[in-house]
């Protein structure tokens, strides 16, 4: 049997599914079920990496080595601020774009902000760096970044990652924010970002998800940080449990490619 031109995905399966597996050359097969692996590759998630850093000096910052086409998503957090600062977000020559954003862990004055950029091509390791243009009365601020692997590409600056988000502060009970119903595809994921009165977070992740970070400053007077995901989810509710009681988080649903 001479062998068969295919161009596409489509025609692939259009054509071997005429014929019987012995029948069909094994170098086509293998390119056949490459190819569909790819198209299902499911999320990978990464912590890149976190930092601390003193407030007086007005930025906070992390070093990373990204993959190209994944959702890079950059949280930060400092609290005891004397007026609320502007800040900005640059590094590895991306362009990143503000999520969400809170000034207060219920009731007391802080700064928190998770924010998405994607690089399209390979970029050298490098910084990401947060930059407060007032300076915050607390001694330290802290910063984490993590990487989604096999994420929906399209739109800009990662853009197409992001489904949707939400944020929440409280003064009691744990922490929580409530989603949106999640894509029923059963491929997305979940993210969650929050930072508490605690050193550090003291935090415990809800049955499903992954605790990915869970620490605090050296100042004890400066709020911990808490990061959770969850993979292949419908979870719709993000929740920690702790014993503090005043608390911030952000919750963010990931599509899949």
């Amino acid at each position: 049997m001479s062998a068969v031109a295919i161009p596409t995905l489509l025609e692939e399966s259009k054509c071997y599914a005429c014929f019987a597996p012995e029948d069909v050359p094994s170098l086509a097969k293998l390119s056949l079920l490459t190819r569909i692996s790819q198209l299902s590759r499911d999320i990978e998630f990464s912590l890149l990496g976190t930092s601390l850093a003193n407030a007086f000096s007005g930025t906070v910052q992390v070093m990373v080595a990204p993959e190209p086409n994944c959702l890079l998503l950059f949280f930060f957090c400092g609290s005891q601020e004397l007026e609320t600062p502007t800040v900005t977000v640059a590094g590895l020559g991306l362009t990143w774009v503000l999520v969400q954003q809170g000034n207060d862990i219920g009731g007391i004055p802080s700064i928190q902000a998770v924010y998405r950029a994607m690089a399209t091509t390979p970029v050298a390791p490098g910084l990401v760096t947060a930059t407060f243009t007032n300076p915050l009365a607390a001694d330290e601020v802290i910063c984490s970044l993590v990487q989604f692997k096999n994420v929906d590409t399209s739109g800009t600056n990662g853009s197409g990652a992001v489904v949707q988000s939400a944020q929440a502060t409280g003064a009691s009970g744990n922490a929580n924010v409530a989603l949106a119903a999640i894509t029923p595809t059963g491929k997305n994921a979940t993210v969650e970002f929050s930072t508490n009165t605690m050193l550090p977070y003291d935090g415990t992740a809800e049955a499903g998800w992954t605790e990915d970070f869970d620490s605090g400053c050296v100042n004890v007077s400066i709020d911990g940080m808490f990061v959770g995901h969850k993979l292949l989810s419908l979870d719709n509710t993000c929740s920690i449990t702790s014993v503090v009681t005043n608390w911030w988080i952000a919750g963010l649903e990931i599509k899949a490619q």
